[in-house]
């Protein structure tokens, strides 16, 4: 692989926020990873905006975990 390079306007066009700066990160909550758009939810590296080099499998695999747990949490309800 030769860079991985997150499609940022994909989420712009979701209307998910990003930070202002040069890192670009979307805007999501931490404890379930379910962005300012409700319903939608973000895991793994695209999770950093273009701070690509910060997760990886081993520091994200707990993210699918969250975000089913809140899902199956809404669904209950």
């Amino acid at each position: 692989m030769t860079g991985y390079q997150p499609n940022l306007a994909f989420l712009r066009d979701l209307g998910i926020e990003l930070s202002m700066d040069e890192v670009s990160k979307p805007t999501y909550n931490e404890e379930n990873y379910e962005t300012n758009v409700k319903g939608i939810y973000l895991a793994g590296v695209i999770c950093g905006g273009m701070n690509t080099h910060r997760l990886f499998i081993e520091n994200s695999r707990e993210h699918a975990e969250k975000i089913l747990i809140d899902i199956s949490r809404k669904i209950k309800h």
